[in-house]
């Protein structure tokens, strides 16, 4: 409950780390990668923000609310998109329903305080289901001031987060489908010898909608049927004071509406010489539009991307205690915006010295394939290689000034091509009983990175 942001939550967790920016805004690092090399998602959806576009700006998923965070690499990471080249981190959350939702009424609630920064939290929430229909409804707000440190306080480190949601779910013969809508709202400090004296803060307002289902046919080909959607409306101001104008307010604004889609279908086991068999053939669609004002158009003009995939996961079941697993994904990304004015050298047309509307197309590819080995005393043995292709993200190709938060003057190349991770990735883990541990060796080349 107290570590208030995922980056917190996985912070001393293997392998992972989180950045530091400032309370409200840390986000998770996965063997260091993280921005536009980490995915994370929310009930099998995209967080939907822009956090990748700034260390200062906050994933608007609460912990608070979250029933199961996991770290997702290896094969599996395909079913979810090219950003996972370095690993997904995925929460779920009973929001929208699911079968093992209680008959009748039944809730939880947790609060709790944290002395460093007089910090006070607390969530609720509620479960009615009756027959076929179940509800949900959830609220969460956290408060804290500035953080105590050895000889006083950090300043401009005290934050605000508060959210909520309300879903239901129809369960039918075979199947159920149910939708979430969420709210979210955080107006955290920013840290930091230039930011702290003129009251750097964030102001964030994100509403959600969140959806997914399944459906089981009477079919000896296909097991399950599963969809999982989501469309946003985000938005956040940079706000503070300016000596060009001597007032406080909003300096930076920045916009993302966002819609997402994945159907995969499970296929039914099927026996071969070499064990059982399973495949789980998908398609998934996204469409982005990144809006920016005032000091934000300067470091990034407004942005679309269209992005459409096939994905196939495979798991051959040699017995009990052997399974290997193979993965594939095509992408087709489509991104326009605007580049930079400098330098001429990475404007795509030859002499250019004129902002002007560019798009980029494309076609990433990847492969994953894996083998897990059950051993004695409930340890698990893998060896994972895999070939992870990226398409860039807007901001890589088209930023093109200073954001001032984190201090950073970045220039966005149009002329980036799709990069490319090779790895090879020896583990041995332990994830039950009480005393647990997770050993990895793994070795990354990368190309055009």
């Amino acid at each position: 409950g107290t570590s208030g942001t995922l980056g917190n939550l996985l912070f001393d967790k293997p392998g992972t780390s989180a950045s530091t920016y400032a309370p409200g805004s840390s986000r998770p690092i996965i063997r260091g990668l993280d921005n536009s090399r980490v995915r994370i998602q929310e009930d099998g959806t995209s967080s939907m923000d822009v956090s990748e576009i700034g260390e200062d700006h906050s994933v608007p998923i609460d912990t608070l609310s979250a029933t199961r965070v996991e770290v997702v690499r290896g094969p599996a990471s395909l079913r979810y998109g090219p950003q996972a080249i370095g690993g997904v981190v995925s929460v779920d959350n009973n929001r929208i329903p699911l079968a093992d939702t209680p008959e009748g009424l039944s809730g939880w609630g947790a609060s709790a305080f944290t002395s460093a920064d007089l910090g006070r939290e607390g969530s609720v929430g509620f479960n009615v289901r009756h027959n076929n229909v179940a509800i949900h409804a959830d609220a969460f707000t956290r408060v804290t001031d500035d953080y105590r440190i050895p000889g006083g306080v950090q300043k401009n480190t005290r934050q605000q987060t508060a959210g909520g949601a309300v879903g239901g779910t129809y369960f039918f013969d075979g199947g159920y489908f149910g939708m979430a809508l969420t709210q979210t709202s955080a107006l955290y400090h920013i840290p930091g010898e230039e930011s702290a004296p003129v009251n750097n803060r964030i102001n964030l307002n994100q509403t959600k909608l969140l959806g997914k289902g399944e459906y089981r046919p009477d079919s000896a080909m296909i097991d399950a049927i599963r969809l999982w959607f989501g469309a946003t409306d985000y938005k956040h101001n940079e706000e503070g004071y300016s000596a060009d104008d001597g007032r406080d307010g909003v300096r930076a604004t920045f916009k993302n509406k966002e819609q997402e889609a994945r159907l995969e279908v499970q296929m039914a086991g099927v026996n071969t010489p070499f064990g059982v068999w399973t495949a789980a053939p998908g398609v998934q669609l996204n469409h982005q539009e990144i809006g920016t004002a005032g000091e934000a158009g300067g470091l990034l003009a407004p942005a679309e991307t269209f992005a459409a995939a096939a994905y196939m996961f495979n798991e051959l079941r040699v017995n009990d205690t052997l399974k290997m697993q193979l993965a594939g994904r095509v992408d087709q990304a489509h991104v326009s915006g605007t580049p930079a004015l400098f330098p001429s050298s990475f404007d795509p047309v030859d002499g250019g010295a004129l902002d002007f509307a560019a798009k980029r197309n494309f076609t990433p590819m990847s492969a994953s394939f894996g083998i897990l080995q059950a051993l004695p005393f409930d340890m698990v043995a893998s060896f994972t290689a895999q070939y992870v292709e990226r398409a860039p993200r807007s901001a890589e190709l088209f930023a093109k000034g200073a954001h001032d938060a984190p201090g950073t003057f970045e220039i966005g190349n149009p002329n980036l091509t799709t990069e490319a991770a090779r790895s090879l990735e020896i583990g041995l883990r332990k994830q039950t009983g009480r005393w647990r541990f997770d050993l990895a060796a793994y070795y990354t080349s990368y190309q055009n990175y």
